[in-house]
């Protein structure tokens, strides 16, 4: 066997299994972001944090692992870059048996732009759905934009993906090196074989890792002392005289200014006459007007409570309800008790929090799509 023909283990098992599972787990996060609907959230949430346990492992691997896992192994000196780059503009690359010098800054770039991701997810969950550890601390509009974000952030990842696949191949083929299957294996030609470096000690990297354990415990259990945004608590009085007809709506779906419109026209309320007493009254709308939407920080408080006025006082003529519901018929709202019963399919109406993993699955209704 002659020494080009010999194959030396390159790749170690963590290198390839972060690999493979990092290019599921953004597919799958992807799929369920970008095509499915919003009832998957909860799974895309449990992607996302899988994506971000996998890349915390691969930055401790890039300090304490094999030779060609280490970050100051990567070729990135920019003389290193340019030769590179020149080499391949002339059809002769030269052989690496790790990263090369684009390859290294590919890897940089995408494990950036992931961190990116994930960044911008857990601010979208925390601010906009007001779910997780940090949903006390981060406010609704920061998590409003950090979703437009992180919607960009993904596509921008992919796009790195699709061009790392294409240098991939393109390299293989100008190396007669089948890179793909290096790895699955973790084998290449040893052909200009370095001899790998001195492992770190098994006891520094146990002192890291224990050092990023304890960070990590410590942010996670400050996090869960943060109080939770508060939504008002549906009153009895409430429920048992305004759900009569339709669901109790929450305080949080419409603005001050609307409840006290409505308020404004009773006893008429919508076409029909309302046998309230003056004390039942004032009790109901003095509370739906301390637990109105100013005083709420959750989606439908922001996008269908602050948009709603004296004028426009009805939930369903906002913008955000009509995109939200477009694809739902008259025969389906009827199935699910009527457009003006939320609880037919949102679980948690009465919470006002109307999450997205809430929305049940009936046979034969369409699904509420994002209005983002």
């Amino acid at each position: 066997m002659s020494g080009d023909d010999i194959k030396i283990q390159v790749w170690d098992p963590f290198i390839r299994f972060f690999h493979w599972l990092s290019v599921l787990g953004v597919l799958i996060a992807a799929g369920t972001g970008f095509l499915l609907s919003d009832s998957w959230l909860g799974f895309h949430v449990a992607v996302g944090c899988a994506l971000a346990a996998l890349l915390t492992a691969r930055i401790f691997w890039g300090y304490v692992g094999s030779q060609y896992g280490l970050f100051s192994n990567f070729p990135l000196r920019r003389q290193e870059i340019l030769h590179h780059l020149l080499d391949l503009m002339l059809l002769r690359p030269r052989h690496y048996l790790g990263h090369t010098p684009l390859g290294s800054v590919m890897v940089v770039s995408l494990m950036t732009v992931m961190a990116f991701v994930i960044v911008t997810g857990i601010l979208a969950v925390s601010g906009e759905e007001k779910q997780g550890p940090l949903a006390g601390a981060i406010p609704y509009l920061v998590g409003h934009h950090a979703k437009l974000l992180h919607s960009l952030s993904t596509l921008a990842l992919l796009a790195l993906a699709a061009l790392h696949v294409a240098g991939v191949l393109a390299e293989s083929l100008l190396t007669r090196q089948n890179l793909p299957k290096a790895m699955i294996d973790g084998k290449k030609d040893a052909a200009f074989h370095i001899p790998y470096a001195a492992r770190r000690s098994w006891g520094q990297a146990a002192k890291r890792l224990g050092q990023a354990a304890i960070l990590g415990l410590a942010t996670a259990f400050l996090a869960l002392l943060l109080p939770a945004p508060p939504t008002a608590m549906l009153t009895p009085g409430y429920v048992r005289l305004c759900g009569s007809c339709h669901d109790p709506f929450h305080p949080s779906l419409l603005s001050r200014a609307a409840w006290q419109a409505i308020a404004g026209n009773l006893p008429v309320h919508f076409g029909k006459r309302l046998a309230l007493s003056p004390d039942e009254l004032g009790e109901i709308m003095g509370w739906l007007s301390a637990h109105a939407a100013e005083t709420a920080s959750t989606e439908p408080a922001f996008a269908i409570g602050s948009v709603s006025t004296p004028q426009t006082p009805r939930i369903t003529a906002t913008p955000f309800w009509k995109t939200k519901h477009q694809a739902i018929g008259d025969a389906d709202f009827l199935a699910a008790g009527g457009s003006l019963r939320c609880s037919g399919c949102h679980a948690d109406a009465a919470s006002g929090a109307f999450a997205d993993q809430a929305i049940e699955s009936r046979p034969g209704l369409p699904r509420a799509q994002s209005a983002f």
